[in-house]
């Protein structure tokens, strides 16, 4: 099952560790732009029944890795996992010039090796804009660019290629509610500008970390906007993961968004839970056959994929999904 200890709104009371800090991040705001782990692949919440809207996926809507199968028409989404890095940006093209849009970017490493999870939903008329593999100085030339274009910030991940920190970002240009972000910062700043934030009304839509060198970097996207209730955790075991996982459970709240880094040898997962309703499903520690045969039977039932982590374990990839 995905224990339990007492959640409150906004973050929890319990401050994680502080490490060494890390290069200072960016903060910007726009006129209009939210931090644990079950353990097996057992772990999930019960469905409830498929929705009247469902659409199977047809071939090439999920897929392991990269392919050069036709892009197919008409999905609710697309679905990749473990695209190795070097073959990203061919797998990027074909599927955008199939008129979708990437929502979700999610980079993690497997050894020496870099690979992306990513999500495509339908385009929608939106101009957008996404970048990947930047350093932290190119992040911060193509947020400012682009936030003066009058995009908004809408996804951020930070990860690492050949152990060198690099960032990947998507940007829309919608209205929207205030937003706020930064990049590279360590535990402690992250933890004031979390509880900061929170009083004035922001919650998390995105809190990515990662550990060049073993030295954790906090990235985060807020917005201010009424969320209901929250629970946002960083920098948890998979034991601390199991806990809070039950413990949001329990006051009817779901993961919305995941994010997972190696460090020491061990991984750490980012997560941000939201009160919620309706058909829902979690799953931890899956293999890229299982995450995808899950992927595709959720769909099939009427949910989306919401949020997806890679990480490495025993020297295999694993994932965390979260459909609704």
């Amino acid at each position: 099952m995905l224990t339990t200890s007492v959640l409150t709104t906004g973050c929890g009371s319990k401050k994680e560790p502080e490490f060494t800090d890390g290069r200072p991040g960016l903060v910007g705001s726009g006129a209009g732009v939210t931090d644990v782990q079950p353990s097996g692949a057992g772990d999930a919440q019960s469905t409830p029944a498929a929705s009247a809207s469902a659409i199977p996926p047809t071939t090439g809507a999920v897929v392991n890795g990269a392919t050069s199968a036709p892009i197919p028409a008409g999905q609710p989404q697309l679905v990749r996992l473990g695209v190795p890095v070097a073959k990203w940006q061919a797998e990027f093209d074909r599927i955008v010039a199939a008129k979708y849009r990437l929502v979700h970017f999610d980079g993690y490493e497997v050894g020496s090796q870099t690979f992306v999870n990513a999500l495509f939903r339908p385009s929608d008329g939106v101009a957008w804009q996404s970048r990947s593999n930047l350093t932290a100085s190119a992040y911060q030339t193509a947020f400012d660019q682009f936030k003066a274009q009058g995009y908004r910030l809408a996804d951020v991940n930070s990860y690492l290629v050949g152990g060198q920190l690099r960032y990947a970002a998507i940007w829309r240009k919608a209205a929207g509610p205030a937003w706020i972000a930064y990049h590279g910062v360590s535990q402690s700043t992250h933890q004031a500008k979390l509880d900061a934030l929170t009083k004035e009304g922001y919650h998390p839509v995105s809190i990515s970390v990662v550990a060049p060198n073993d030295t954790p970097q906090w990235t985060a996207i807020y917005v201010k906007e009424d969320a209901g209730s929250w629970l946002a955790k960083s920098w948890l075991t998979r034991a601390e993961y199991q806990t809070q996982w039950d413990a949001a459970m329990a006051k009817g709240m779901r993961v919305s968004y995941l994010s997972a880094t190696q460090y020491a040898g061990s991984v750490r997962i980012s997560v941000i839970f939201q009160a919620g309703s309706g058909a829902y499903e979690a799953r931890f520690g899956l293999s890229a056959a299982d995450a995808a045969t899950k992927t595709g039977a959720n769909q099939s039932a009427g949910r989306l994929t919401q949020a997806v982590a890679g990480y490495a374990a025993a020297g295999s990839a694993r994932f965390a999904l979260a459909w609704s």
